[in-house]
């Protein structure tokens, strides 16, 4: 094998397993996705900046993993799920759905067989709104 390769092959299987969920998934969903596993409370608008897309684009893939129906056809798929943001009322904040911190744990450790990371060890909606102090 040259080296590397197994590298790539793990990634394969991480975009496998993700596409297992969400077979017609875009690259840019799967990218949203690992872009909020890895700034919990991230924004829209920081969304937009990081992944250089428009506001469309992240809306329509953040509806694509949340709960909510899509186009009337089927259900989300409930891996995300958004906020108002406490420090900005016109603005949405998000974060994984307990699904979605599932999925992540699942993609790490195809990544990184040893890893020994929990679901837990995602910042929740839940947990960032107690250390907000918003209610």
């Amino acid at each position: 094998m040259i080296i590397g390769t197994q590298h790539l092959e793990r990634l394969a299987l991480a975009v496998e397993e993700f596409r297992r969920i969400y077979p017609d998934a875009p690259i840019l969903s799967f990218q949203v996705f690992l872009t909020i596993a890895l700034n919990p409370g991230i924004t829209g608008l920081q969304l937009i900046k990081r992944l250089g897309v428009s506001q469309s684009a992240v809306s329509r893939h953040q509806m694509l993993l949340s709960a909510w129906t899509w186009q009337g056809k089927k259900p989300g798929l409930d891996l995300v799920e958004t906020l108002e943001d406490p420090m900005d009322r016109r603005g949405k904040i998000a974060f994984l759905t307990p699904k979605g911190r599932t999925l992540a744990c699942v993609l790490l450790r195809i990544l990184d067989p040893e890893s020994q990371v929990d679901p837990s060890a995602f910042l929740s909606a839940k947990e960032y709104l107690r250390f907000a102090g918003a209610r």
